[in-house]
């Protein structure tokens, strides 16, 4: 997966939200982004790819937001994601 570089620290997207007036998304119909069950996420996809504001937004809806396409992944991939963090961050118990 290739991200698109931006302004934007990975530290400040925490506290600092004006990543958002440089999105894409904030150009077009929301609706495109909540695809209804059985319709294809990829118009959304799409004009996620080409938005510079991608890492930013991906980094702010992990664990944030349930629904919809954020970052250029759907829920689904975005709790997948989360899921290998833990996986991957989890200290084993050492044996006794």
């Amino acid at each position: 997966m290739r991200l698109v570089a931006s302004s934007y620290a990975p530290d400040t997207v925490e506290r600092d939200h004006g990543w958002r007036e440089y999105a894409l998304c904030a150009e077009t119909d929301p609706e495109i982004f909540y695809p209804a069950d059985g319709m294809t996420a990829a118009p959304a996809r799409a004009i996620c790819m080409g938005c510079e504001v991608r890492a930013e937004c991906l980094q702010y809806a992990l664990g944030r937001e349930k629904e919809g396409v954020w970052g250029g992944m759907s829920a689904g991939q975005r709790k997948a994601i989360l899921a290998a963090r833990t996986r991957h961050t989890t200290i084993p118990k050492e044996a006794s």
